[in-house]
């Protein structure tokens, strides 16, 4: 009896103590199989683009099954309420955001895909994002940065089309 006196604080103290610890890990493993799936997406339509003259997929949907071969490359592991294969078929930006419009030599600050601000809500990681830029680059973006790679991202945008403009005022 003695021996249990003792021993149930001492598990409890255990689990109080490192159970963050094992929840921040898996999160942090979550987020990385999550830029994972942001690199693994870009790279379809990087593909899709070096097929089709420069110019990136219409939507996320064309990626599917020639240049991303699994629906679960379009689910978040860190989305909560979790997101099935079936949800991902019918809406393939169910978690990550998709910039359409875009072609192979537009800035390198634009967003080609990125998380939904509601995948990584849990944690440390709060309101974090990862981001797959327009050369293919990923990167996680904290909160406090998003507003400025956001600008970044319109003006390289804006600079896109103003290209567009001139070249037609040439012609």
């Amino acid at each position: 009896m003695r021996k249990w006196f003792f021993a149930i604080p001492f598990l409890l103290f255990l689990v109080i103590f490192f159970g963050p610890a094992v929840y921040r890990s898996r999160e942090c493993e979550r987020i990385s199989r999550c830029a994972g799936n942001l690199r693994k997406i870009g790279l379809g339509c990087m593909m899709y683009a070096a097929d089709s003259g420069g110019i990136f997929p219409p939507e996320l949907s064309c990626l599917y099954p020639r240049y991303v071969s699994s629906p679960e490359t379009f689910i978040c592991p860190s989305r909560q309420p979790k997101i099935k294969e079936p949800d991902v078929l019918k809406d393939f930006t169910v978690c990550y955001q998709y910039t359409e419009g875009l072609t192979t030599d537009g800035d390198a600050s634009c967003l080609l895909v990125y998380d939904r601000p509601d995948n990584h809500r849990i944690g440390h990681h709060r309101g974090d994002r990862n981001v797959c830029f327009l050369d293919g680059s990923v990167k996680m973006v904290k909160m406090k940065d998003w507003a400025a790679v956001w600008e970044k991202h319109q003006a390289g945008l804006k600079r896109k089309i103003k290209g567009k403009v001139r070249e037609k005022k040439l012609h």
